[in-house]
């Protein structure tokens, strides 16, 4: 989608608040490797940035999104229902109600 309009790809993962300096540099390995298959597979290729964080997914999330003046952030859905998502909580939703952009949810594989 990137491509298609002229757009940067900034892609965040978010590592658990406590993860050590090891946890983050397999968290920035893993991310650049997944980031290269996308891009191997999509056309346009637009210039991608990585960023890898410790912190709350929700807040980490939104807070490269102000960074770097997203215009769209795109997030994935495990489409939790019921007592399950109100247990455990849901990134994406919270991300779309905080957000100050457009949100796209994508439903992941189950």
């Amino acid at each position: 989608m990137a491509g298609a309009f002229g757009g940067n790809v900034i892609a965040v993962h978010v590592a658990a608040a406590d993860a050590g300096p090891e946890a983050l540099v397999r968290a920035r390995r893993d991310l650049q490797s997944q980031v290269h298959r996308v891009r191997e597979s999509a056309s346009g290729r637009p210039p991608t940035t990585e960023i890898v964080v410790a912190g709350e997914p929700p807040l980490s999330i939104l807070g490269a999104a102000e960074e770097h003046r997203a215009d769209l952030i795109v997030i994935g859905t495990h489409g939790r229902i019921g007592r399950l998502r109100g247990l455990i909580g849901s990134v994406a939703e919270q991300v779309v109600r905080l957000a100050r952009c457009a949100v796209l949810t994508v439903h992941g594989p189950s």
